[in-house]
């Protein structure tokens, strides 16, 4: 709800208050970094936003999102014509 309205500070401390608070919901927590690296990246830009993609891939590789999160990198780095960039973010997907 926070997110539609534009409010992202508030967006992100609500998906913070699931990471810290239901620990063991993995795919859950996965989609809330997921959508706190998305915050990020609109309001601070990819630089700020790649660490928080990165976190995903470490702490929850057993899920949907910490699979795709590798990918994700990758994508983006396709996107902006940063081929070896693209490739190391394909290999570590491995």
């Amino acid at each position: 709800m926070y997110f539609k309205q534009g409010k992202f500070d508030e967006a992100k401390e609500a998906f913070k208050y699931i990471t810290l608070n239901f620990s063991d919901k993995t795919e859950l927590c996965s989609e809330a970094m997921f959508a706190i690296a998305r915050i990020t990246e609109k309001t601070s830009g990819w630089e700020s936003a790649l660490p928080e993609y990165e976190k995903i891939a470490f702490y929850y590789p057993l899920t949907l999102k910490g699979l795709t999160a590798p990918i994700f990198i990758a994508n983006h780095y396709l996107e902006t014509g940063e081929l070896e960039k693209a490739q190391a973010a394909f290999d570590s997907a491995i």
